[in-house]
């Protein structure tokens, strides 16, 4: 059996305190280590390691209690512990009582410790009185001037042994715990021989205590001294003088021996250090041959993946040339090619001309039709436009010639495609000509006879009359239909069942189908209450159409209103055609809200009179942000109220007005009116303006816009100046120049219309750009085409890496929405968004007053 398992509890309260003079002795002799706040052993004297057989690095860190005490009374020495650091007063605080100890060898031996707190206050006392512990010699005289230096630190051992030092050291005047110091009183082993023990206590490192307190054979020493001193005393009393000297010489001897002895201690500590040092060393020193090699693996690898990288580069370079070579080949065959396209194109528009000149005469007679029919004068003005679609789209054939650099494959294809549709065209037009001859003749009979039969019998024509007049409502080319005023088709002609897809019965039925697209629907409505009003009395527009397959078609609308004899509304005529290749509308999408107003293009009079009396308006488009939801940009749109009070859109007035040189006058008057906008608007309201293509080439006004902005005191990164690819494109340099003028002044600039071709990604790179707004048709076809996906997230990320902000236009549904986000677009505008409203009701309150006219 052995001791640890014979160690027995032992009841604390049974041992006797200990005065506090007697543990003062117990420190002075040198019999002390240090704890932390959670019991472990931060510094160990040599006394402690002589008599519990461990050295300071193997038991630093470790616990006191687990490590020292027997495992019976380890409960009540981890109690003493947390009573003494905690504050808490107990008989027992500040002393665990008489307790089986363990050494080293695993060996029991008797011995008491006292607990002592160490306050932050006193640290620097402690340590000093330790240090000064180290370095006297443990003589009465020697130990009574420490206990006189250091008197206020050991009062605390008394404090310790009442529970009442650590209380103190927890308040505010006493300061937070750094930890204990344990002063200990141990018994021999049990186990093993007390020279044993003594082996163990040569000291292995220099710590801020004495340990020639602890060391017996300098108590010895002093012992022999004291005796010698005694009898020399006793026997020499004369000899005083001498005695003194030897008194003196033994004093310089001991302080030699300290000196010495701590002199070896500094070596050891200095030679541990330098042993790590050197076990530092070696490790880096390995660390970095394995670097090294690592290194040269690397530069192996790049020396070999180099020589690869050289040949695919050679090789690429003969590709190159090879590629030049075959390039040049093929330019010079597409140029051959391209002017013997431009030859049939110019051909071409030299048949389309020949056949607009035949058919002039139709046009007048049809236009004297019109005059005297009245009522059929939409249908007669149907046939002259289906002539000038003719010629139309004759002239767009030529421009497709102008675009065949880019589609050689096809060049052969478009050329027969353009012969074959003039050969039709002629083929078409003679046969409309021939119809509308017959029409005209027919209309001029039954006119003849509606004059008889109301000269003999009154206005009621017979049924016969009525027939006629049907088969020719019915047998005309244009698609015609009679609506009633509460929107009923009451009937159709088979031209306008063929386009829209759908049977007539099912047309004038009760339960007709839906035909005009949703979002003009409201547009469509208010034309018609005007109209039923007396407000207007005809229109001609473009509007969307429903076919019946469900794919939107945008129409050339011409409507008439036409009353009884009392003057109340009877019937509406509506006459559409398709307006496909009609270069009118090309790339523009119906305004919903203006698709009623005529397209009629004013003179150059009446554009000059809209700019002297301001009877221009601006119309705003919300943009929304697509990562936060807000609206805080809007597009400004002009619009030009005609002589009949109705608004005018720039599709119809731009075109004479750049004829008339007026273009730079607009594009003035506009960015004025935006700036004083800016001016009464919340600061995080932006605004953009479209330009003309004229403005690239107007040097004075980046000018206009400083001054604007100077006046106004307006922020310039509020006004976004934006112009189309098509004129980016045609005008590339004066494009830069005025894009970097206008962001000098700190505005923003921004590419319209932005289509994905190979010349436009070449704008991204000239330009200097803010905002690029994606084309109106790849934005529609999002949601069927992948190919489209593709492209705007290419687009997006072409736009990132410029720090380009990318705008969708013409968003008309929630899933296009969800479809940009997907993308990284960041800003949206279109239907959806929001329909153009006049900037009157976007901001009431802050609608600038009129500017003046001119430039």
């Amino acid at each position: 059996m052995s001791a640890l398992d014979t160690a027995q509890s032992v009841d604390p309260s049974a041992s006797p305190r200990p005065s506090s003079a007697e543990v003062t002795g117990w420190l002075l002799e040198g019999r002390w280590f240090t704890i932390g706040l959670e019991g472990q052993i931060t510094a160990w004297s040599p006394a402690a390691a002589s008599r519990f057989g461990h050295d300071r690095k193997g038991i630093s860190g470790q616990s006191f209690v687990d490590t020292l005490i027997a495992p019976p009374s380890r409960p009540a020495c981890h109690q003493a512990v947390a009573t003494a650091l905690s504050g808490a007063a107990g008989e027992q605080a500040g002393f665990t009582g008489d307790v089986d100890a363990i050494d080293g060898s695993g060996n029991t031996l008797r011995a008491a410790f006292a607990l002592v707190p160490i306050q932050l206050s006193v640290g620097y006392e402690f340590n000093e009185l330790l240090q000064e512990i180290s370095s006297r010699s443990g003589n009465a005289a020697s130990l009574g001037v420490l206990k006189a230096r250091h008197e206020s630190v050991l009062g605390l051992i008394e404090s310790a042994l009442t529970g009442k030092a650590a209380e103190a050291a927890q308040t505010e005047e006493g300061g937070r715990l750094a930890g204990g110091l344990v002063v200990f009183r141990a018994g021999e082993s049990t186990g093993a021989p007390a020279a044993a023990a003594a082996q163990q206590s040569v000291p292995d490192n220099v710590v801020s205590i004495a340990d020639a307190a602890g060391n017996d054979e300098l108590l010895a020493q002093l012992d022999r001294a004291r005796t010698e001193l005694e009898e020399a005393k006793t026997e020499l009393q004369g000899i005083e003088g001498q005695l003194e000297e030897s008194r003196r010489e033994a004093q310089r001897a001991r302080n030699e021996v300290d000196v010495a002895r701590q002199e070896a201690s500094d070596a050891r500590d200095e030679l541990a250090i330098s042993q790590r040092e050197l076990e530092q060393s070696q490790r880096q020193v390995e660390e970095s041959r394995r670097a090294v090699d690592d290194a040269r693996t690397a530069a192996e690898e790049s020396r070999i993946r180099t020589e690869e990288m050289q040949r695919e580069a050679e090789r690429l370079r003969r590709e190159l040339r090879e590629a030049r070579d075959d390039a040049r080949g093929v330019a010079g065959q597409a140029e051959d090619q391209l002017a013997e396209a431009r030859a049939d194109a110019e051909r071409a528009r030299g048949d389309a001309a020949r056949h607009a000149a035949e058919l002039e005469t139709l046009r007048n007679r049809l236009q004297e039709a019109q005059r005297e029919l009245g009522t059929l004068r939409a249908e007669v003005e149907a046939a002259r436009a289906e002539m000038e679609q003719g010629a139309a789209i004759s002239e767009r054939r030529g421009s497709e010639a102008e675009r065949l650099r880019a589609e050689l494959e096809e060049r052969e294809r478009v050329l027969e495609e353009t012969r074959a549709e003039a050969e039709r065209l002629t083929g078409e037009l003679n046969r409309e000509a021939a119809q509308a001859a017959d029409t005209v003749a027919q209309l001029e009979r039954a006119r003849a006879e509606l004059d008889a039969a109301r000269d003999a019998s009154g206005p009621v024509p017979t049924e016969g009359e009525h027939a006629r007049l049907r088969s020719v409502f019915h047998g005309a080319p244009i698609p015609t239909a009679l609506v009633a005023p509460d929107g009923r088709f009451v009937d159709a002609n088979a031209a306008l069942c063929a386009l829209l897809g759908y049977e007539r019965d099912r047309l004038v039925s009760d339960a007709a189908p839906a035909v005009v697209h949703p979002d003009d629907l409201d547009a469509k409505l208010a034309l018609a209450a005007r109209m039923l009003a007396g407000d207007q009395s005809s229109s001609r527009c473009y509007r969307r159409y429903l076919h019946a397959d469900g794919h939107a078609v945008t129409m050339r609308e011409s409507l008439a209103l036409l009353r009884d004899a009392a003057g109340e509304p009877e019937l509406f005529v509506l006459q559409v055609e398709d307006s496909e290749g009609d270069e009118a509308v090309d790339g523009v999408v119906v305004d919903a809200e203006l698709a009623s107003e005529e397209i009629d293009a004013p003179s150059e009079e009446a554009i000059r009179r809209a700019l002297e009396e301001e009877t221009f308006q601006l119309h705003a488009q919300p943009v929304i942000d697509l990562h936060t939801n807000e609206v805080n940009q809007y597009e400004l749109l002009i619009r030009m109220v005609g002589d009949d009070g109705g608004l005018v859109l720039p599709q119809a007035f731009l075109g004479p007005a750049r004829r008339a040189g007026l273009a730079h006058a607009i594009d003035r008057w506009v960015v004025r009116q935006a700036v004083r906008l800016l001016a009464g608007l919340p600061d995080q309201t932006r605004l953009e303006v479209n330009l003309s293509p004229e403005a690239i080439n107007d040097a004075e006004l980046p000018g206009v816009i400083d001054q604007e902005l100077a006046t106004t005191g307006v922020d310039p990164a509020r006004l976004i100046l934006e112009v189309t690819g098509q004129t980016a494109a045609d005008g590339l340099e004066p494009t830069r120049t005025l894009a970097k003028r206008i962001r000098a002044l700190g505005c923003r600039f921004a590419l319209d219309d932005f289509r994905s071709t190979f010349g436009s990604f070449r704008l991204l790179k000239d330009l200097p750009l803010d905002y690029l707004k994606l084309d109106g048709e790849l934005v529609g076809s999002l949601a069927e085409s992948r190919t489209s996906q593709l492209i705007v997230k290419a687009l997006v990320d072409v736009a990132a890496g410029t720090q380009t902000k990318t705008v969708a236009v013409f968003v008309s549904d929630e899933n296009t929405i969800q479809l940009l986000r997907q993308q990284g677009v960041d800003y949206a505008q279109g239907y959806r968004v929001g329909r153009p409203k006049p900037v009157g009701e976007v901001w009431p309150a802050d609608t600038p007053a009129a500017l003046p006219a001119g430039s």
